[in-house]
C-alpha cells in the first residue's frame, strides 16, 4: 500500500491519517494531560475549560479567568499513586547480556526503573503507553517509548497487529540558533514478503505538492533483521491501564478526577468573580452638574470634596454578596467528591478526611494501581523477553516483579518490642514473630524468613532463643528492688 523507492506506487496514501479509536480518545487524553500540567495549562487552553460569560468582553474575560483557582490534583494525586507503587524497587531478572540494558535501556541513559516510573504516569495520566524495541546497525537493542497522543493510527489483522503509525516531533532548523519543529511519521508494517519494513515520511512543503503525485516523502526505509532474519513480528508492546494491545483501550483512569477538578475551577472563577464585585464598594453623588465633575472625583483618605450644592448627596453602593455562600458550598462540596474519586493529599478543613473516605479513597488507589501495575509488569517482560531474543540470549531468563504493597505498614517501635518480649516470654513462635517482622516492612522485603532464620543462627549460634522467666523478662518492682537492697546490705531479714 505504500510507495517504494525503487519509485512504484499502487496508490495515493496520506500518514497523517488517524485511527477512529484515536479519534475518540484524543479529546480525553488532551483533558487529562492538560489538567496534569496544572493552572498553566488549564488557563492556556481558555474557554475548552472556562467558558464566556454571558455578555462578557475580551478585557473582562482575561481579568474573570486570572482571578480563578485551579487546583492541581490530578498531578498531586499521580504522585501519590505513583510513590505507592514505585516505594519498593522492582525485581528484573535478565540474562547476563542484557543486564547493560537494564541501566540504559534507550540509548539517551534511561534506567529501567526510571522508564518504570515514566510509564506508570504515563498510564495514570491517559491510560496508554507505548514500547517499541530496535536496534542500530552494529549497535544493540534500545527501547523507545511512545505517548498516547503519539501513536495515532494502527492496523489489526485477527488481533494481530500489521500496522503502526507514530507521529515525530523534529527540530529542522537551518541553524543552531532557531528552532523549526516539523512533524515526521514512523510507520511499522510488512512489505509483500512478510517482513518487517520500518519506514520514516515526512509531509513535502505545500509549493512541492502535486495533484497527481502523493503528499508525503519516505526519506527512510529498512527492514530490521534478527540473527540474519527479517522480523515476522511487529517488536511494539502497547500496554493500557485495562489491558496489553493496540485496541484494548478504556477512558484515562483519573478521568472523573479531571472533569471534578475543573468543575472546581469554573465554580471558583465564578466566585472569586463574585467576590471582586461585591467586595469592592462603589462611591456615587447626586445633585451635581455631571460637565463640572466629567473627569471624575478623586477617592482616598487624602482627598477633600469640596460641592458647593448643599442638596448634593454622596455616598457608597456596597453589595452583601448573599448569593456567593451557595458557591462556597459548592466548591466544598466538590473537594469532596474529588477526595472520594481518588484525590490523594485532599484534606478537609479540619485537615483530616472521615473514615468513611478515607476507605473508599484507598479502595479506589488500590483498584486503579492493582490493575495499572499488573499490565505494566507484563508489558515491561514481554518487551524485556523479545529485546533478550533479538540479543541472542534465552527470553526464559527474564522476569519482572513490580511492587503490589503499596501501603506502608511498617510497624511503629512499641510493637516491634512488645513482639519480640511475646515470643521471649513464649506467647509466640520464631517464625510467627519473623512473619510479622517481615509484614511489618522490619525485614527487607527481598529477604525470606528462611534466609533471617538462618542470618540469626549465623549471627547468636542457634534459631530458637531459650526461653526466659517472665521475672528476667519484666522490669522489676519497687517493692522487689528494695528487698534486692536490703538483702545485699545484709539487712534483708
Amino acid at each position: 500500500m505504500y510507495k517504494y523507492f525503487s519509485g512504484e506506487r499502487t496508490r495515493r496514501v496520506r500518514f497523517d491519517h488517524e485511527h477512529p479509536k484515536y479519534e475518540d480518545f484524543i479529546d480525553l487524553w488532551d483533558k487529562c494531560r492538560t489538567c496534569y500540567l496544572g493552572e498553566e495549562a488549564v488557563k492556556k487552553a481558555s474557554q475548552s475549560y472556562l467558558p464566556f460569560l454571558s455578555g462578557q468582553e475580551s478585557t473582562e474575560y482575561y481579568r474573570y479567568k486570572s482571578r480563578a483557582i485551579f487546583l492541581n490534583i490530578v498531578k498531586r494525586t499521580v504522585q501519590g499513586l505513583v510513590g505507592a507503587a514505585i516505594r519498593k524497587t522492582p525485581i528484573i531478572d535478565v540474562p547476563v547480556g542484557l543486564e547493560p540494558h537494564l541501566e540504559d535501556c534507550d540509548l539517551l541513559g534511561t534506567s529501567i526503573t526510571e522508564l518504570i516510573h515514566d510509564i506508570l504516569e504515563e498510564l495514570l495520566v491517559t491510560g496508554r503507553s507505548t514500547l517499541v524495541i530496535d536496534r542500530m546497525d552494529n549497535s544493540r537493542t534500545y527501547l523507545t517509548q511512545y505517548n498516547a497522543e503519539s501513536f495515532m493510527n494502527w492496523r489489526m489483522n485477527q488481533n494481530v497487529p500489521t500496522m503502526a503509525v507514530f507521529a515525530e516531533q523534529l527540530d529542522v532548523s537551518m541553524d543552531g540558533y532557531d528552532h523549526h519543529m516539523k512533524t515526521q511519521y514512523r510507520v511499522y508494517d510488512f512489505n509483500e514478503a512478510g517482513e518487517v519494513r520500518v519506514q520514516i515520511a515526512m509531509e513535502k512543503p505545500p509549493e512541492e505538492q502535486k495533484e497527481d503525485e502523493d503528499a508525503f516523502e519516505i526519506i527512510y526505509e529498512t527492514v530490521p533483521t534478527m540473527k540474519g532474519d527479517a522480523l515476522r513480528k511487529l517488536p511494539i508492546f502497547t500496554i493500557n491501564s485495562t489491558g496489553l494491545g493496540f485496541d484494548t483501550m478504556d477512558s484515562p483512569p483519573l478521568l472523573d478526577l479531571a472533569n471534578l477538578s475543573l468543575s472546581h475551577y469554573r465554580t471558583s472563577a465564578d466566585l472569586e468573580n463574585g467576590r471582586h464585585y461585591t467586595s469592592l464598594p462603589q462611591p456615587w453623588i447626586t445633585g451635581v452638574d455631571p460637565d463640572e465633575y466629567r473627569h471624575g472625583i478623586a477617592v482616598g483618605g487624602d482627598t477633600a470634596w469640596i460641592i458647593p450644592n448643599e442638596m448634593a448627596k454622596l455616598g457608597y453602593l456596597e453589595f452583601t454578596g448573599a448569593g456567593l455562600g451557595s458557591l462556597e458550598n459548592a466548591l466544598s462540596e466538590k473537594e469532596q467528591m474529588m477526595a472520594i474519586a481518588g484525590a490523594r493529599l485532599l484534606e478537609s478543613k479540619k485537615g483530616v478526611e472521615s473514615a468513611e473516605v478515607s476507605r473508599i479513597r484507598q479502595n479506589i488507589e488500590t483498584s486503579i494501581l492493582s490493575s495499572i501495575v499488573i499490565n505494566l509488569q507484563n508489558g515491561i517482560e514481554k518487551a524485556l523477553k523479545y529485546m533478550a531474543e533479538w540479543e541472542g540470549l534465552n527470553p526464559d531468563d527474564v522476569n519482572v516483579e513490580l511492587n503490589m504493597d503499596f501501603v506502608d505498614v511498617r510497624i511503629p517501635h512499641q510493637e516491634i518490642i512488645a513482639l519480640v518480649q511475646s515470643y521471649q516470654m513464649g506467647g509466640i513462635s520464631m517464625d510467627t514473630l519473623l512473619h510479622n517482622l517481615k509484614q511489618g516492612e522490619v525485614i527487607p522485603s527481598d529477604v525470606s524468613i528462611e534466609e533471617e532464620r538462618d542470618k540469626i543462627e549465623l549471627d547468636h549460634g542457634t534459631v530458637e532463643q531459650p526461653q526466659q522467666d517472665r521475672s528476667e523478662v519484666l522490669e522489676d518492682s519497687p517493692e522487689e528492688k528494695v528487698r534486692k537492697e536490703l538483702s545485699d546490705s545484709g539487712r534483708g531479714d
